[in-house]
């Protein structure tokens, strides 16, 4: 009887230390975040009410992979303001222990802009203040948010 008990123990285990093994090593080859920052600003071009930017914005890749990043949504406010928003719908690679630079187009309300730049004016104040925030659907991550605090370079 002790000995069928054993018999049966012994594979029991082996397996659960398999399982365990297996588990560790999956949780360690899980890839990190990436990170994204604001990189600057231009203007493409305006109409009446609105403008169109390129906003630029660093992906760090900080994985010995490299990361497939999906789509990318966004939003920059401007001295707690909206500014501009906008999406990236095209794939981009980023380089394992690398960074790309992500060229988006964007859409700002031109009269939040200028009131904006009046402000800044006004206060004598030469970098205003953003916040970027949004969210990046990464291959092997799913979606994930993201938010930035910075001044303006």
């Amino acid at each position: 009887m002790e000995r069928s008990r054993l018999c049966l123990r012994w594979p029991l285990n082996s397996l659960f230390s398999f399982v365990l093994v297996g588990v560790l090593f999956a949780c360690s080859v899980v890839p990190q975040k990436p990170e994204i920052k604001f990189v600057g600003v231009e203007l493409a071009g305006f109409a009446v009410t609105e403008q169109r930017l390129i906003i630029k914005l660093a992906v760090r890749n900080p994985n010995d992979r490299e990361l497939l990043i999906k789509a990318l949504d966004f939003e920059v406010e401007a001295n707690d303001q909206p500014f501009a928003k906008g999406h990236a719908l095209r794939p981009v690679v980023v380089p394992p222990k690398d960074e790309a630079i992500l060229e988006l187009t964007a859409v700002g309300d031109l009269v939040t802009a200028l009131q904006q730049r009046r402000l800044q004016r006004k206060n004598r104040t030469e970098k205003s203040a953003y916040r970027l925030f949004g969210t990046v659907q990464v291959d092997g991550l799913g979606t994930i948010p993201f938010n930035r605090n910075g001044a303006f370079p």
